[in-house]
């Protein structure tokens, strides 16, 4: 498939995912978030599905809600003690 190519060779799901995990999102709800914005723009974009407003609004919110309650990594910046451990 012509468009795949571009896809694979940039990786930029992989790296969109290796970001997230790194700002502390939990790997699953990052790959669940990024399947679901994917499916999102393949739909729009192939004209096989048309989300409304309110759809996307509600999408959004329950997306921002499973990010929201996964587990963060401790803010490395706001450490007191030079030399402390993670």
């Amino acid at each position: 498939m012509q468009i795949a190519a571009p896809a694979s060779r940039f990786k930029a799901n992989r790296d969109a995912l290796e970001i997230a995990s790194g700002e502390g999102i939990d790997r699953g709800a990052a790959l669940c978030v990024q399947l679901a914005l994917d499916g999102y723009i393949l739909g729009e974009a192939f004209k096989t599905m048309k989300v409304e407003r309110e759809d996307r609004e509600a999408l959004r919110a329950t997306l921002y809600t499973l990010v929201d309650t996964t587990p963060k990594l401790p803010d490395r910046r706001s450490r007191t003690h030079r030399g402390a451990r993670p």
